[in-house]
């Protein structure tokens, strides 16, 4: 099984909980079952973790990410959880410039 340390490139597992789950509601359970299809996916944990959601889905996505050691972002509105995801692949990709600039 690959590790961090070991792998030849960083992951990034990016996750709209009520895309995966198909529910505008997802449960505790449908997480769950999304955390163990992840792992026998990946094999491992990734690198880095995003979980977004609607704020009527907040507090399954803080434990989804908690289990990933990752971060959650909630947005309210029309495709608030993309728009997010969104938000958070800008701030990797800045992120990943701003180290490329200091080597």
């Amino acid at each position: 099984m690959k590790t961090p340390q070991n792998r030849p490139f960083r992951t990034t597992l990016v996750v709209d909980i009520e895309n995966v789950t198909r529910s505008g509601m997802p449960t505790w359970h449908d997480a769950e079952i999304f955390h163990y299809r992840m792992t026998r996916l990946f094999g491992s944990l990734p690198d880095e973790t995003c979980v977004a959601s609607d704020p009527r889905n907040a507090f399954t996505s803080q434990r989804l990410a908690e289990k990933y050691h990752g971060g959650f972002r909630v947005r309210s509105g029309r495709n608030g959880a993309d728009l997010a995801i969104i938000d958070y692949l800008d701030e990797v990709v800045e992120r990943n410039l701003r180290f490329r600039k200091q080597r």
